[in-house]
């Protein structure tokens, strides 16, 4: 379904707050300039209300998820699995060897990124 069907359908039942929570890396220029005004809130605007049939709603437009510092350190995990050797359960020799000496320098890397 479409961001305005996914909302419609929560008006339609009554809510009167809603928060929208991107499941993005980074704030782009779709997060920035298509979604809000597909959830009702003009350029700049995070948190609003909205009147829907004559009834006040709010809607809150939270910054992705990209954001939280716990999903770099997923990443940086994931690319340890690798370098080691043992991503998904599998071996890749070709990397195992090197995985003590570098991971703390490929992790360092993947937080600056």
């Amino acid at each position: 379904p479409t961001i305005e069907d996914v909302l419609e359908e929560l008006l339609s039942r009554g809510v009167d707050e809603v928060l929208v929570l991107p499941l993005f890396i980074s704030l782009g220029d779709h997060l920035k300039n298509d979604i809000p005004p597909k959830i009702h809130l003009v350029d700049g605007v995070n948190d609003d209300t909205y009147d829907y049939n004559g009834k006040k709603v709010r809607i809150c437009y939270l910054s992705p998820i990209g954001d939280d510092p716990r999903l770099t350190d997923l990443f940086a995990e994931k690319v340890k699995k690798y370098l080691c050797g043992t991503y998904e359960g599998r071996r890749h020799s070709r990397h195992g060897k090197r995985c003590r000496k570098d991971i703390d320098n490929h992790r360092h890397n993947v937080r600056t990124l």
